[in-house]
């Protein structure tokens, strides 16, 4: 009996559109879409398209634009409520203002409004006019870093500005490392600035330098940026965001059995927060791989810690309701 022959397949009408999309993404997307990124900034940073502190932002917001991808994708793939979607809406604008403004603030802090050449012959320098509110001090070792290769060490600064102490630390020297089967090598560690926040109450600002160590002496520059968005007011933001991200994986436990939503959060939050703490030009782009690559680690496992802890109460909260 002869086998009768299939014809081709029909399309089926209830398919849902963009199914080959998502199903890349699931594949070979996860490895593919990486690989390309990391590709494409390489050959933009050999002709001379980006140099080491751009490559390090663009790379810093493609951290930041893939955990607001992977949140807002798992929010339109899922059937959750229109009022969970509006939420995670406004739950991205908190995102943008608490997350991208510092970091690009962090690279790009824009024209000084006070900047300043300190010594330790000098007493003390009075700012004037200088509005109350809070401000970011770049101290930079001038003199350590236009030494180059003449002057290597590490030396320690403490200088106080409105009557507030910043101290911190610059250092240019070479480590010996030793990898597989006893081969010897040497890394230069180069740190020639510092970055610290604090609120002055304006006026006449005394600024006074109480040590430089003379190897990364005798002078440093201090420029003075004004931040209209304060550290704690972007902070508390990024909290806003986590403590939504925790309502919905306790809540609709149902939707987000396969992946939770508060991880993606705790990637970028830690990300930010890790590179303010690490930044510094002259480490460019490496401060931003390594946050991503410690800050995302870190980030996603305390998300994880966050959405089991949400799981369990808000739970068992709703099982009562």
């Amino acid at each position: 009996m002869a086998r009768k022959k299939s014809g081709p397949k029909k399309a089926d009408p209830n398919a849902k559109k963009g199914t080959r999309l998502e199903d890349f993404l699931d594949d070979w997307g996860r490895l593919v879409i990486p690989v390309g990124t990391a590709a494409i900034l390489a050959l933009l940073r050999f002709v001379g398209i980006l140099n080491d502190i751009s490559l390090g932002y663009v790379i810093g917001l493609l951290m930041l634009l893939s955990t607001m991808a992977a949140f807002g994708l798992m929010i339109y793939r899922n059937p959750f409520p229109d009022w969970v979607r509006w939420g995670t809406i406004a739950a991205g604008v908190l995102f943008l203002i608490g997350a991208f403004t510092p970091f690009t603030t962090e690279i790009y802090p824009g024209t000084p409004v006070k900047q300043i050449s300190v010594s330790k012959s000098e007493e003390s320098i009075v700012i004037e006019g200088l509005k109350g509110g809070n401000y970011r001090v770049d101290v930079l070792a001038k003199s350590f870093a236009e030494a180059g290769a003449a002057r290597t060490g590490q030396g320690q600064y403490r200088i106080k500005v409105g009557g507030k102490e910043l101290t911190g630390s610059v250092s240019d020297t070479v480590r010996a490392t030793r990898g597989r089967k006893g081969m010897a090598g040497q890394v230069e560690d180069r740190h020639f600035q510092n970055t610290h926040h604090l609120r002055l109450s304006g006026g006449d600002v005394e600024v006074v330098p109480e040590r430089i160590d003379a190897i990364i002496g005798p002078d440093l520059v201090l420029s003075i940026y004004k931040v209209w968005l304060s550290p704690y007011l972007a902070a508390g933001l990024l909290v806003l965001v986590g403590l939504w991200g925790m309502f919905l994986d306790g809540v609709f436990q149902d939707l987000t059995w396969r992946w939770r939503l508060s991880p993606w959060w705790g990637v970028g939050a830690m990300f930010v927060w890790t590179f303010m703490a690490n930044y510094d030009p002259s480490n460019m782009p490496a401060a931003a791989i390594w946050s991503a690559v410690f800050g995302g680690l870190g980030g996603f496992l305390i998300g994880w810690l966050c959405s089991l802890l949400a799981r369990r109460f808000l739970g068992k909260l709703r099982n009562k309701f």
